[in-house]
């Protein structure tokens, strides 16, 4: 599905009007070939009157921007759906009416005027001019159910961010309170260390900047391997152990059975 991967307002605008460009020319293309194929099979093996039927979808393609323009500027700035209504019925049946003249003007060089003379009968005006508002009023509907989606897509996925941001801060917070305690007691450590037992100062020096590395490389991320985080713990509990010198608090984790000292 194409969803927005940026946050920003311009990135927001590039998204919708690639689905809108992509999904309008679709839908009009589909459209003008299942009535070319479904309403006009007899003029199939005449090219100008193939044309001509290409030509009238064409033009309700681009009635179609300006609809989406006047939708734009206009629908946002109702707050009822029975106001929405009312403009989604009134611009289809204007918009259905400049379809119908557009395109008997566009006719003319095609078919002629003597041919398209019946199209000037009220019975002929009034029968495709409800055809022609359906599928504006249809398009109309879709616009606006679409567009809702991908508003509602945006703001899922920018409240997903927040929330991720949010926990990230809260983590980050911890680690900056843990911390200086952690580092404060095995420096400390460390330095009774050196002079009682150098080896086991050493071990603890790397095992403490195995455990520091880690927090730096990971700080920036929300999520990271469990084998990594395992680790971390790993050098996490080595510390502890040669501080207090007692039961190893890593061997309390991986077998339960085993008694903490």
């Amino acid at each position: 599905m194409l969803f927005v991967k940026k946050f920003s307002p311009m990135a927001d605008t590039a998204e919708k009007n690639k689905i809108f460009w992509l999904l309008n020319s679709a839908g009009w293309i589909i459209l003008s070939l299942v009535y070319l194929f479904l309403y006009y099979r007899d003029v199939l093996s005449e090219p100008v009157r193939v044309l001509a039927v290409l030509v009238t979808y064409i033009i309700g393609f681009l009635l179609s921007l300006i609809l989406r323009l006047l939708y734009r500027s206009l629908g946002y700035r109702l707050n009822t759906i029975f106001g929405l209504t009312i403009l989604i019925i009134f611009c289809s049946v204007i918009t259905a009416q400049l379809w119908y003249w557009i395109d008997y003007l566009a006719s003319i060089p095609l078919v002629g005027t003597e041919e398209l003379s019946r199209m000037l009968t009220v019975q002929y005006y009034l029968s495709i001019s409800f055809s022609r508002s359906f599928p504006l009023l249809i398009w109309s509907i879709l616009y606006f159910m679409i567009n809702l989606w991908i508003d509602w897509n945006i703001q899922k996925i920018r409240t997903e961010k927040a929330n991720t941001l949010a926990q990230t801060a809260q983590l980050q917070m911890l680690r900056y309170q843990l911390n200086p305690h952690f580092l404060f007691n095995a420096l400390n450590s460390i330095r009774a260390l050196i002079d009682e037992d150098q080896n086991n100062a050493k071990s603890m020096i790397t095992e403490l900047s195995e455990f520091l590395r880690y927090s730096l490389i990971s700080k920036n991320y929300s999520d990271v391997p469990l084998k990594q985080e395992m680790e971390a713990v790993r050098h996490y509990f080595e510390i502890e152990k040669k501080r207090h010198k007692g039961g190893s608090g890593w061997e309390c984790i991986v077998d339960r059975t085993t008694s903490c000292v």
